[in-house]
Order: structure tokens, then sequence, then C-alpha cells
């Protein structure tokens, strides 16, 4: 899953702002949510409970099936 690189800073970032919640126990994952007005893509964080994987995946699968903020 993800992109590949060979620079472990890069890898680094890539996963900081949703290692924490995952080191607790809760399940996270960002997911793309359209193109801002500068051009940029929009991303957004799901957190859920505890063993909630599946509410999250949920969650996601609805997000991108609205289109996403545009």
């Amino acid at each position: 899953l993800g992109d590949k690189t060979e620079d472990p800073m890069q890898m680094y970032l890539q996963d900081v702002c949703t290692i924490p919640s995952n080191l607790a126990g809760h399940p996270a994952m960002s997911v793309p949510f359209g193109v801002g007005d500068d051009g940029l893509p929009v991303g957004v964080q799901i957190l859920a409970p505890a063993m909630g994987e599946a509410t999250m995946f949920r969650a996601a699968a609805v997000l991108e099936k609205s289109g996403g903020a545009q």
C-alpha cells in the first residue's frame, strides 16, 4: 500500500499524522478529498475507536462516493 521511497525521512513524513493514533490502539487513515482552490490535493483524516476499522472503512467509502470537496 502507498508509495515506496528510498528516503527514510520521506517515508516517516508520509505516516507522521496517523502513526500516533495507531500506536494508541485507534485506527486512523488519510484519504483524498478533492482539490483545493489552489489546485493542490486535499486530504481528510478519519479516526475510529479501538477495533473500529470496519466503521472507518465505511466512512472512507462514503467520502469517496461523495466526490470529495470541490
